[in-house]
């Protein structure tokens, strides 16, 4: 499984894996994580 840590370090994979620049994935996935953790702890719950 691919996993973002890996990902993010190498441009060209982002931008072939999703059609965004680093720079926009970046982002994207600041703005993503805490709703992803909060529906991840109430799934949890």
């Amino acid at each position: 499984m691919l996993r973002y840590d890996r990902i993010r370090r190498r441009s060209p994979w982002v931008k072939s894996l999703t059609g965004l620049s680093r720079e926009e994935f970046e982002e994207l996935y600041a703005r993503f994580e805490p709703a992803w953790d909060e529906a991840e702890r109430r799934r949890l719950s």
